[in-house]
Order: C-alpha cells, then sequence, then structure tokens
C-alpha cells in the first residue's frame, strides 16, 4: 500500500464527510463563527480533489534504515516549521520546501530532506517538484531522524495538519475508545479504538500491522481535554512515534464543518449565505 492507494481510500471517506454535512447544515447550530448561516439542504458541498498521483510522488522517500550513519554524505535539509535538537541534524540548513527548488545551485547535490516526522503529503508534492526541475536524486527522510533521536516521539498535530495527510496521503487513525472511534467512523474517517487495551500496545500494533513499519504516520484522537495525558502517556517510555490530534474529535467535527461552508462559500452555491466559512 502506498500514499497512491491510501489516498483513494481516503477521498472516497471525505466524499461521505461533505455529503453528510451538505444534508444536514440547514438543521443544525454549531459553536463556531459560521453558525449562523443558512445552507440549502440536498446540496452537494464537495471540492472533487486532483488525484494525488498528478501532485506528488514517493520516490524520493527514504527511511532511516536505508541512511544509516551515512548523513555526513548528504547535504542536509531541514524544512520544519521548528528547527530539530538532535545532534545528528545540528549542521542541516533550514529552508522552506517552496524554497529549494529555487537553489538551483543544490540541484547536483545528495540533498537529504526531512521535515515533521508525520508529514507525508507535503513531502510527496515536494518530491514531484524537485524532479520536475531537474534535481538529481533527492532524498527525503520519513519519520524520525535518528535511532537515538528521543525529540518528539508523542507530540500534538494540529487537526488541518491531519486531515492533510489522512485526506491526501493516507494515516492510521487510533481512537482513545469506541465512542471516539465510532464518530471517526461516520466521518469518514477509518480508526481503531483503542478501549480495553493499552495505548501503547495499539500504537504498536497499528505501527507494525497498518502504517507499513512507519510508512504511513500513526495519530491518536481523544477528547478535546485529552492532549496532554496523552503526550505524556506516550512520552514516558516511547514505543513508537505517534501523534495526538489537537482538540481531539470535536475539534475535527468543528474543522471538517467549516471547510464544507468555505467550499460552498467559493463553488457560490444557491442558498449559502456570504457568512459561510
Amino acid at each position: 500500500m502506498t500514499g497512491s492507494f491510501t489516498s483513494a481510500i481516503s477521498t472516497f471517506g471525505l466524499l461521505c464527510v461533505f455529503w453528510g454535512y451538505a444534508h444536514g447544515l440547514n438543521a443544525q447550530t454549531s459553536d463556531i463563527e459560521s453558525e449562523h448561516c443558512v445552507a440549502e439542504p440536498g446540496v452537494s458541498y464537495f471540492t472533487p480533489l486532483n488525484p494525488a498521483s498528478a501532485q506528488t510522488s514517493e520516490l524520493c522517500f527514504i527511511r532511516l534504515g536505508e541512511v544509516n550513519d551515512k548523513t555526513n554524505q548528504y547535504l542536509l535539509i531541514d524544512t520544519g516549521a521548528q528547527p530539530r535538537t538532535s545532534h545528528t541534524v545540528s549542521s542541516a540548513i533550514r529552508l522552506p520546501q517552496r524554497q529549494i527548488k529555487t537553489k538551483l545551485f543544490l540541484k547536483n547535490k545528495p540533498l537529504l530532506i526531512f521535515a515533521e516526522p508525520h508529514k507525508r503529503h507535503s513531502l510527496a508534492k515536494l518530491c514531484k517538484d524537485l524532479i520536475q526541475t531537474g534535481f538529481q536524486n533527492p532524498k527525503i527522510l520519513i519519520g524520525r531522524i535518528s535511532e537515538k533521536d528521543s525529540e518528539n516521539w508523542s507530540a500534538t498535530v494540529p487537526v488541518d495538519e491531519f486531515i492533510v495527510e489522512v485526506r491526501n496521503f493516507g494515516a492510521v487513525t487510533i481512537a482513545t475508545d469506541q465512542t471516539v472511534a465510532s464518530e471517526l467512523i461516520a466521518l469518514g474517517i477509518p480508526a481503531i479504538a483503542a478501549e480495553g487495551s493499552d495505548l501503547k500496545a495499539a500504537v504498536r500494533s497499528a505501527t507494525v500491522n497498518y502504517s507499513l513499519s512507519g510508512y504511513l504516520p500513526v495519530f491518536i484522537v481523544g477528547d478535546q481535554e485529552d492532549d496532554t495525558g496523552l503526550v505524556t502517556l506516550l512520552s514516558e517510555k516511547p514505543i513508537s512515534r505517534a501523534f495526538v490530534v489537537s482538540g481531539g474529535i470535536e475539534r475535527i467535527k468543528r474543522t471538517l464543518k467549516t471547510t464544507a461552508l468555505s467550499a460552498a462559500k467559493r463553488l457560490g452555491l444557491h442558498g449559502v449565505s456570504n457568512c459561510a466559512g
């Protein structure tokens, strides 16, 4: 299973999400800014997605095991929003992803690029851009950057970044209980419930059995108040890299609803006021 394959599954799931919101918005109220907007029932709010394969490539992807101790043979480029503290990459050049292809002197350099370890889709887009621009065999490291690197074994991830991965690349989602899992599934997001089992064991099992040993990112979704406790729990004794979705299931639902309204506004659908989104 690759990102392109899981993208097709995720896209189908998100179709269900936006279809559902289109038929229910006129009968619901929300605690978000757009709650006073009225949507016409029966209108589809889904904005069709371009096929991921036309915009992305995974040919540059490489895992830590393929690099081993050879990082000193590469020119390291850190595209993360925050610099890494690991000694392994302390000498890395910090560049936003969009700027790499403009640095023509890098075209023939042995590049090893990395970002936040939960990101795949933006890196797949970067890979496509670099290949099309003429970069010679760039490498993009996914996942952790060092066997000794213990930073950010678990971290809080913004909900929009979680949705980007689920929607465009593919991810493994673990719910803290069956109720949260059911809500995610109703939104079109496949989820594994950890209720009744050790959360760390669930993360370990998901990483091995569903994420292709970390090729797909593993996310954890709970209630909004769970964030700090989940991060602390997973950090006590790291067993696998997992990422807690900030705000939990409630923020995911609010974000998807806002996205549906914004799409309707952009498309100028009849029955949606200008306050949408």
